[in-house]
């Protein structure tokens, strides 16, 4: 369904494909999960292609929908397989979300005659749209979030570190079905209270 939505999207936007490579990006759209690197091509008239490292396989197979898995080997370059893939599908106009310049400039140095946009508000106009299941996720995880919270308040009392704190709320979350946080937890104490980012300290 997500797929399918994107491709609306890229026929309405001249484009022939998108190339992921923000891993958030491409969970949404696959539900596959990885802490190393990946990236995913979607053609515009095919299944998307996902591109994973060796070790990941069997995480993508199991995991990833509606997709062809493409393995990178240590000694594979994935701008030669990317060269692969663009002899089959002949891409003219190929849609980007937010990658590193290096790539982007690998890209328009390699693929001379592909015109590459920057459009990664294409796929936020995407996410923006939350589905029933989405928000059953959302108010579950706003629950998880009132119970690290609640623990967290508990928590404290002089002398009390912060990161005794933190870990108190992490593992309230984690007891409750979190599936982790979205980043550091904050806690700030004292003086420290005036930090926008207050990163624990001890």
């Amino acid at each position: 369904m997500r797929i399918k939505a994107l491709k609306n999207e890229l026929t309405s936007s001249n484009l022939d494909g998108y190339l992921f490579t923000n891993l958030k990006n491409i969970y949404y759209f696959t539900g596959f999960s990885s802490l190393a690197e990946a990236k995913m091509f979607v053609p515009l008239d095919s299944d998307p292609v996902l591109f994973i490292q060796e070790l990941e396989f069997e995480s993508a197979r199991a995991n990833s929908k509606n997709c062809i898995i493409e393995v990178i080997k240590k000694d594979d370059v994935f701008i030669d397989k990317l060269a692969s893939l663009f002899e089959n599908y002949k891409p003219k106009h190929i849609g980007l979300d937010d990658l590193p310049a290096s790539i982007y400039l690998s890209l328009i140095e390699r693929f001379k005659g592909i015109k590459f946009k920057v459009s990664a508000d294409l796929v936020w106009k995407l996410r923006m749209i939350k589905d029933e299941n989405e928000i059953r996720w959302i108010k579950k995880a706003a629950k998880l979030a009132d119970a690290g919270m609640e623990t967290a308040l508990a928590a404290i009392k002089p002398g009390v570190r912060e990161y005794r704190v933190a870990a108190e709320a992490e593992y309230a979350m984690r007891v409750a079905g979190s599936e982790g946080v979205a980043f550091d937890t904050l806690v700030a104490s004292g003086p420290r209270s005036s930090l926008p980012h207050g990163i624990c300290s001890y």
